[in-house]
């Protein structure tokens, strides 16, 4: 009985070493990719966040990045770790992509320029309208607000139970300066839109069969189909009466 304990003694004592042993060579492990990391970033210029493949990442790129998200919606947006590793992986990943496009010479095939000429047109046209939208001199809406609230207090709330409008003045005042720059950006545009426009019908209705692949019929589009339909019934109708 006794050898019998002494093996099972013997046994436990192997498998704590055993189950030591692992849990040394996993701090080792994981202190070595530390190190590693550590080192890697060490290595990196001032303002670079990540390399990868030969390129590069920054801060700068990432103020670029966010300026495509709507500016109430950024901090929300990178108060996420998961979404800043994959907007970073992404950058890379498009800025390595890129590069061998570069090399391939698919930057100077026209078509690809012209893909190229009009996603830089949305930048700058996206750009101009942010700018626009900064730039505009804003009135003051502190009394255009208490005029809207003692206009409109059945928005907020049964009288027995109405807000007052120190409750609603920060809310009221997003909503009156939000409202006055989209309508101002409106008739910005609108000028714009509102020159004369030429255009060629038959190549505006050729549009409708370009992209269709070769034999396919083309979809029925019910408003399209309105007129028709319509002008069929009128015929109907009139065929009764005679």
């Amino acid at each position: 009985m006794q050898m019998g304990g002494d093996f099972f003694d013997m046994r436990n004592h192997m498998k704590r070493t055993r189950i030591g042993s692992l849990a040394i060579a996993m701090s080792a492990m994981i202190f070595s990719v530390a190190a590693s990391a550590q080192q890697a970033s060490s290595d990196l210029p001032p303002g670079v966040i990540a390399r990868q493949g030969g390129v590069d990442v920054t801060l700068q790129d990432v103020d670029a990045y966010a300026q495509r998200i709507p500016e109430k919606d950024r901090a929300g947006f990178f108060n996420n770790a998961q979404r800043i590793e994959n907007m970073i992986l992404n950058l890379l990943l498009q800025r390595q992509l890129s590069n061998e496009a570069r090399s391939a010479k698919l930057d100077k095939n026209p078509d690809v320029q012209r893909q190229i000429n009009l996603a830089e047109e949305d930048t700058l046209a996206r750009v101009y309208l942010q700018r626009y939208r900064k730039d505009l001199k804003l009135p003051n809406f502190e009394m255009l607000a208490k005029e809207y609230y003692a206009a409109h207090q059945d928005e907020f709330g049964p009288p027995t139970a109405r807000k007052t409008f120190d409750e609603v003045r920060e809310a009221l005042l997003k909503k009156l300066r939000d409202s006055y720059i989209e309508t101002q950006v409106d008739q910005f545009t609108g000028d714009f839109r509102g020159k004369k426009l030429e255009a060629n019908p038959d190549l505006v209705a050729s549009l409708r069969t370009r992209f269709l692949p070769a034999g396919a019929a083309l979809p029925s589009d019910a408003a399209d189909q309105e007129p028709a339909k319509q002008k069929t019934a009128n015929q109907n109708k009139a065929g009764g009466k005679s």
